[in-house]
């Protein structure tokens, strides 16, 4: 499973919400890879255990909706388009791609300190809030996969007036050497 890499803590085990797993967290295992700072991004690989009543099922989970998209394509991401991220706090939410790598210091958290990521995709007037990392962030209609969700800078009470930080697929496929369906 790829998921951002503040999302698992040094060491390798995960310290994500059982929510976001969408079934009991003993489901997860150890870290196969993690990733934080720098030119490394902020990525991580987890081993997860498939159940045997599981069908394995390509694309995007809508966590708002439950609808499912096949991601049949992966792309980096191109200024002025949209792209859209799922997420477990947020559901579904899109803006347009300003920046395709930015570079920026996130602040100090419980498990790391202030840590300067370079490379990231900025996404205006779009939603992301705590519980949303790790998530998908798609384009063309969620078809394309182009990153993960990995962090926020918003204003004011309304979620849509800030930016979305997102990890490019390709450099998280380049870390670990695996790719999502379709790519």
């Amino acid at each position: 499973m790829m998921t951002a890499g503040h999302c698992i803590t040094p060491g390798g085990t995960q310290w994500w919400s059982c929510k976001a797993a969408g079934s009991p967290c003993p489901l997860a295992g150890n870290e196969i890879g993690q990733r934080y700072g720098g030119s490394s991004g902020d990525n991580g690989q987890l081993h997860f255990t498939r159940q045997a009543d599981w069908v394995i099922e390509p694309g995007a989970f809508d966590w708002t909706s439950g609808v499912r998209r096949a991601i049949t394509h992966v792309s980096g991401p191109v200024i002025g388009y949209q792209l859209c991220h799922y997420g477990a706090t947020t559901g579904q939410s899109c803006g347009t791609v300003d920046s395709t790598s930015y570079a920026l210091v996130y602040d100090a958290t419980h498990l790391y300190p202030a840590t300067y990521i370079d490379g990231l995709i900025r996404v205006a007037n779009i939603c992301l809030q705590g519980g949303d990392s790790g998530g998908p962030a798609v384009m063309n209609s969620g078809s394309w996969a182009a990153g993960i969700n990995s962090g926020r800078q918003t204003s004011g009470s309304n979620c849509n007036t800030g930016f979305a930080f997102i990890e490019p697929i390709n450099r998280v496929q380049s870390a670990y050497g695996i790719y999502v369906y379709g790519g």
